[in-house]
């Protein structure tokens, strides 16, 4: 019972993790060095409360794209629940790292039992800094050039799982794309299967622990509205209440 609850939290913060865009400081901008960094973020999902109380890490970083190529150089919040806000604002020394052009991005670390998620921000620049960075560092942002993406995370992982046919996936966690978008007007009396149908064979004895543990659906890529029918009711036919009129008391 509790290693399914485990399941059922970490397939939930999973998931909300995907969904952790953060919003400031924007893609590309440049700040300066030794005043107060602001950082703002939101939740794409619509299950926020159930979020409130999921504790994350939010670290400022430094470097390449790939995972030796950047370091982690201070904590902007550490041990912090979703549910005290999106936002968060903290002075940041200069003298921790260099001048370079959007060698800095955000980290967050979601605390998810026995596997941290790591969420990513877009790149910015810190100016008048009087510090500098290691060579190995030095190297990563010179790989990465002009680009103003930071390195990989767990959303864009995600997405290209979930574009792996379903059969071709390993591991405990499986992905699956999200549901397509239904048609505005249907064509078709009958329609085909998406998927192949899967073999199975009937137990006789007891079988294995499942090596399966979850799937996870990428989010929708589209929203549905509705929208008010304000058009007059078609006419009814009175004959069935003049019937009924006539049981009336």
């Amino acid at each position: 019972m509790k290693q399914q609850q485990l399941l059922l939290l970490t397939q939930f913060v999973l998931a909300a993790s995907a969904t952790i865009e953060f919003t400031a400081p924007p893609a590309g901008s440049v700040l300066k060095g030794g005043s107060v960094l602001n950082v703002e973020w939101r939740h794409l999902g619509n299950d926020t409360e159930s979020l409130a109380s999921t504790l994350f890490d939010l670290k400022l970083c430094a470097g390449g794209n790939r995972e030796d190529s950047y370091d982690c150089f201070m904590f902007i919040a550490r041990g912090r629940s979703f549910g005290q806000g999106n936002s968060v604002s903290v002075p940041v020394p200069a003298n921790i790292g260099g001048n370079e052009p959007n060698a800095y991005f955000l980290q967050m670390i979601i605390h998810i039992p026995q596997d941290p998620q790591p969420v990513n921000s877009q790149r910015f620049t810190l100016t008048d800094m009087t510090g500098s960075f290691d060579q190995k560092l030095l190297v990563g942002i010179e790989d990465i050039s002009a680009t103003t993406h930071g390195p990989p995370t767990f959303n864009e992982l995600r997405k290209r799982q979930a574009n792996l046919p379903y059969e071709e996936q390993q591991g405990t966690i499986l992905y699956a794309p999200p549901p397509i978008q239904p048609p505005t007007r249907i064509s078709l009396k009958t329609a085909g299967p998406l998927h192949p149908t899967s073999s199975f064979n009937i137990a006789t004895s007891y079988l294995p622990p499942a090596t399966v543990m979850t799937t996870v659906t990428a989010l929708p890529t589209f929203t549905v509205m509705s929208i008010e029918n304000t058009a007059a009711p078609a006419p009814v036919d009175e004959e069935m209440q003049k019937f009924l009129n006539r049981w009336k008391d």
